[in-house]
Order: structure tokens, then sequence, then C-alpha cells
């Protein structure tokens, strides 16, 4: 039996958690021991997984304040390609305790094969760790950065690249946006969407008028513009709501709730339930879906919508356009665009058998396409193909 190690670096929850969980329900459990290991405070690993062994570090407690803010903007100055000349250096003394720390884990337990769980850049401690160690690493890439992004010295990126068996961009459009701008192995990209569970869907539609918004509170989740694109239609329904999952950054969140609760009108329409490990039931009770971001990967909650048969409002971002299909399973709209946020709002939850018909299609699409078999198909073919050769060669 294989040893498998996850590292997961997610400080807020959110897809990453949801498709680490995935994932792991689908590994063959007779090929392969699973070990899940912490780089924060990890709280998102349910009961569900309590046979999963967690690990838990965090090499910063050995710096004092002062040495763990330059490393700090040290690695985010290289990261950002300010600093070119012997970059890999300058990484390995930025992360040194954390690459200590997770090579002592992986030799102890005597890991076979490293899953990272977020992106290359993230998870630089990790595929460095792994590396140095001449384990199999694969990276999922589950980000899409801005295009204007400056990206990391090239040195830097051709041994991550280099490092790495394979990469598991979580869309078609996340892995041409890490190939075109980061010049990573094309070969090395094998897409793997997220899947969702089948089940059988009764659920009816109550008002019509119930909106969800299911991200983490984050610049890029653009809530400034959920907020402009809703209050109109809040404001014109007198029995509309917004319900807003999701925890992140502490002034952003203060930010939105300041903006959201501006006018006391909103006070008893707009709902904040920070972060909820299963939202499925408030989807499910939600007539509409907005997800209305800058950037996306491949988002786990239009999925869950598709199968609650909540309709999906989303930007034309990422990998949302490989799931929905514009006026069939759901709406696509431009960043930016509320006139298209709101009139759709407003015409769909006037249409019931428009509504209908786009939910039942997106359900149909979501059983398809987006099967647990289907991953596990490809899970599986990864996993064997790297165990069976054994090494980083």
């Amino acid at each position: 039996m294989k040893k498998l190690l996850i590292i997961e670096n997610s400080n807020y929850g959110g897809g990453s958690v949801t498709s680490l969980k995935k994932m792991i329900t689908q590994i063959d459990r007779e090929k392969y021991h699973i070990m899940v290991l912490a780089l924060t405070e990890y709280k998102f690993l349910s009961s569900d997984f309590s046979n999963i062994k967690l690990i838990n570090i965090d090499a910063k407690k050995n710096d004092s304040g002062i040495l763990r803010f330059t490393k700090k903007i040290t690695g985010r100055l290289v990261m950002k390609g300010f600093l070119p000349f012997a970059s890999r250096e300058i990484m390995y003394y930025v992360y040194s305790d954390l690459i200590e720390s997770i090579q002592a884990v992986i030799k102890s337990e005597k890991i076979d094969i490293v899953i990272t769980n977020i992106e290359p850049f993230r998870d630089l401690a990790g595929i460095l760790a792994s590396k140095n160690l001449n384990k199999p690493i694969i990276s999922f890439i589950r980000s899409k950065y801005a295009e204007k992004r400056i990206a990391p010295p090239k040195g830097l990126i051709e041994e991550i690249d280099a490092s790495i068996c394979v990469y598991l961009p979580v869309s078609c459009d996340t892995s041409k946006s890490w190939v075109n701008m980061f010049n990573i192995s094309q070969e090395k990209c094998y897409c793997i969407h997220d899947y969702i569970e089948e089940d059988n869907i009764t659920v009816k539609r109550k008002t019509g008028r119930r909106l969800i918004c299911v991200a983490n509170l984050l610049p890029v989740k653009n809530y400034e513009f959920v907020l402009e694109a809703t209050k109109k239609f809040l404001t014109e329904n007198s029995d509309a709501i917004l319900t807003v999952v999701g925890s992140g950054d502490r002034l952003y969140v203060e930010k939105i709730k300041k903006m959201a609760y501006s006018d006391v009108f909103f006070h008893e329409r707009i709902f904040f339930k920070g972060y909820i490990e299963e939202p499925r039931k408030l989807i499910e009770e939600s007539d509409f879906l907005l997800l209305l971001s800058h950037r996306e990967g491949f988002p786990n909650v239009v999925l869950e919508a598709m199968r609650s048969k909540t309709l999906v409002i989303a930007t034309r971002v990422g990998g949302i356009p490989e799931a929905i299909k514009h006026g069939t399973t759901g709406i696509l709209v431009e960043p930016g665009d509320l006139d298209a946020v709101f009139n759709n709002l407003k015409k769909l939850s006037n249409d019931e058998n428009k509504y209908n018909q786009i939910v039942e299609n997106a359900y149909a699409i979501c059983k398809e396409r987006f099967s647990p078999e289907n991953y596990k198909k490809k899970i599986d073919f990864i996993l064997d193909s790297i165990a069976s050769v054994g090494s980083m060669n």
C-alpha cells in the first residue's frame, strides 16, 4: 500500500477544502493510505474523515515577529519578480523552517507520493521539501491569476516545473492560463473537473426571489458588485432576500457589511452566515446563486447549485463557462454589468417556465458530465501511473 500525503494550505475553507474532501472520498483506500498535512490552523476536515490522520505544523512559531515579517516581505518580493537573482536560495531561506518540518513528516511517515492542494506558488514550501527527498509531486492548480500579475523569476518557475510530475488544473481555462502566463509544461497538465454527488432533488421554489452567494469574503470574489447588483432587486421586491455564506479577511468583511447595511432598509434583507462547512441546504432553499467574481478556477458551488436546481448567475470568468452555457444551464454576465444581473433576476423570477427549463437542463448536465464515476477514473489513472514509476524520474 502506498502512502499519500496531501498538503493543505487553506486559511478560509471554501472550494479547495471541499475539493480535498471529495478527492479523499474517491481515492482507492485499498491501494493508498492517506494523511493530510495542514500548514495552517486547520478546522475544516469534518468528522466524516475521522480515519484520516491529520497533522498540523506551524513553522512560524520558531521565528520572532521581526524575522517573520522580514521573511514574509522577502518572499512576496521574490514571487512578484522583484528579486530575480538567487531566488531559489532566497525562497529556501524564507521557508527554511517549514521545509524542514514538512521533510520530517515525509520521512517519519514514509510517504510515497505528495499531493499539494492549492497551486504551485502558494504550495512552494511543500514542493521544495518533497523535491529534496525525491518524492513524486502532484500539484493541483485551483487558482487563476490576474492577467497582468507579475510572475516569479523564470529560474524559480523552471525549478518548480521540473519538480512536479503532473499538474491537475481544475478547468481547461485554468490550464491554458498557467501555460501561457508561466510557461509550465503543457504535457504535464491533466484537467480534472470536480464532481457532485448525485441526489434526487425535489426542492420546490418558494418565493422565486431568494438569492444566495457562497464564496469567501475576499476582494477577488467582488462582493461590492454583488451588493450593487442585488440592492436594486431587493428594493423592488419586498419578499427578496440575500444570504451570504463565507468567511474571509476581517477588514474586508467589515467593509462589505458596512456597505450592505448602509441603508437601514437592508438590515433584515441581507444575512451574513459566516463559514458553513456544508451549505447545501441553504443552496437548495434558494432560487438564485450569484457568483460574480473577478476570476475563478472551477467553483464547486456552481455544481452544487446545478445539482440543487438553483439557477446560477455568474460572471463569464475562469472555468465557469465549462459548466454553464448561457441561457441553457444558467446565466453568464460580463464582470461589472449590473444591468445584466438585475434584468435576469427580474425576468427569471417572474418566468417560472423558463426558470424551470434552465434548472432542469443544468441538473441533467451535472449528472452526465460531473459525476463521481468520471472523477474516480481520472484520479485512479493519475495515482496508479505515478505509483508504478515510484520516483521523480
